[in-house]
């Protein structure tokens, strides 16, 4: 009996032991105690597979804010973002301070979460993300740089056991025509260098709305076979910058020039140069709310920011539904731009455009997206739907296989 009872006693520490090893291989960032009880939670809740990838980008500013996320329901979680610098380095210190993606990235936070999300069944990537142009146009003159980045990009999809990278390169204007030739040179180099350093992992570029038309840093023909990814930016056509309130992504409406842009005739010509298999579209959870003049019409000039009164705000869909302003403010689709837009008077006499997504506005988006025979959807931000689950239930029922 004792014999019996002592080897029974080392197949449960075998196990024990072996279950140990497990969790700190596969899931380096998080403890054995947190990888069983996400084991259990995903047991639970199986992960549902639909049509086409769900990606989400969760920016660090957001991270308060996922308690009601369903990653049961998404493909992909992706970190939003850490910060290139012109050599190449992801960005630790600015100033005195550490740099708020570094500081996030490194929390006990995102370190739990990234074996959570890949255990309930989807991937975990990050984003990489360079938004100066001086700093765009130095990393791309160096050679050095270009290798620092590559470096510093496979040491944390090792340590992290990462899934995904997505990079988010973001020129103001039009550079010179050096510069898109040099982009082109280091995604070659950058594309070869995770494959053979980082197999398996799945590489994105993110793309403004026309780089499909102009002449910006993306030469799409020549970088069509270098990622697997392109993940169209179709939202913020009008934001806190321009001098109109206007739609969040109005899918029509440019070609009689209604609109500056709109989401149809972006991703018509991402299909000239991208297989739609590699292409997925980028989907806002928001909208804006500006104080604009008076006057009718739906495209009204903001208020100057020289205006007391003068306001642009982000207005995520969870603050939409809960906003106590809307309740009383007038309303109507608006057909060509798929998308509602409201007005109503603040306490002041202020007068307020509103353009955001809605439950409708958004099955549109995701109806679309499935139509077109789209590598799948990027959401863009996680947790903006906040405690409401409509969003989740239309993402269901328009991509259920």
């Amino acid at each position: 009996m004792r014999t019996l009872l002592a080897a029974a006693v080392l197949v449960v520490l075998a196990v024990i032991a072996g279950f140990l090893i497990y969790a700190h291989v596969t899931y380096p960032t998080t403890s054995a105690g947190n990888v069983l009880a996400d084991l259990v939670s995903a047991e639970q809740h199986p992960h549902i597979s639909l049509h086409g990838e769900t990606m989400a980008f969760l920016p660090y500013w957001r991270l308060d804010n996922i308690q009601y996320a369903r990653y049961d329901l998404l493909s992909e979680v992706n970190f939003f973002s850490l910060t290139i610098g012109p050599d190449g380095h992801i960005v630790q210190i600015i100033g005195n301070q550490t740099e708020p993606g570094w500081r996030w990235w490194n929390t006990p936070q995102v370190e739990d979460l990234i074996p959570r999300v890949q255990i309930a069944g989807a991937t975990f990537g990050l984003t990489l993300a360079m938004l100066n142009n001086s700093d765009i146009r130095s990393f791309l003159a160096g050679p050095s740089a270009q290798e620092n980045l590559i470096a510093d990009t496979v040491a944390q999809v090792r340590a992290r056991r990462l899934n995904a990278i997505t990079l988010d390169v973001e020129y103001a204007g039009t550079p010179p025509a050096v510069d898109r030739r040099e982009f082109t040179s280091f995604a070659e180099r950058f594309s070869l260098a995770l494959r053979q350093r980082a197999p398996g992992v799945q590489l994105s570029l993110t793309l403004p709305p026309e780089a499909g038309r102009d002449r910006g840093l993306f030469n799409l023909p020549a970088l069509a076979p270098l990622f697997d990814r392109f993940i169209g930016m179709t939202y913020d056509y009008y934001n806190s910058s321009t001098a109109v309130a206007g739609p969040e992504a109005p899918m029509r409406g440019f070609s009689p020039h209604r609109y500056i842009f709109d989401v149809t005739t972006a991703y018509r010509d991402y299909l000239l140069a991208i297989p739609r298999t590699k292409i997925v579209m980028g989907i806002p959870y928001s909208g804006w709310d500006w104080a604009v003049r008076k006057g009718k019409g739906l495209l009204r000039p903001v208020l100057p920011p020289s205006n007391p009164h003068s306001y642009a705000a982000i207005l995520s869909y969870g603050r939409m539904r809960s906003f106590a302003a809307l309740n009383g403010a007038q309303c109507r689709w608006i057909k060509d731009a798929e998308e509602p837009h409201c007005w109503y008077t603040d306490g002041t006499g202020t007068r307020h455009s509103v353009w955001f997504e809605n439950d409708r506005s958004i099955a549109v988006k995701d109806a679309y997206a499935r139509a077109q025979g789209f590598a799948g959807i990027a959401i863009w931000v996680l947790g903006y739907d906040s405690k409401y689950p409509n969003l989740w239930d239309i993402l269901r029922r328009t991509l259920q296989r």
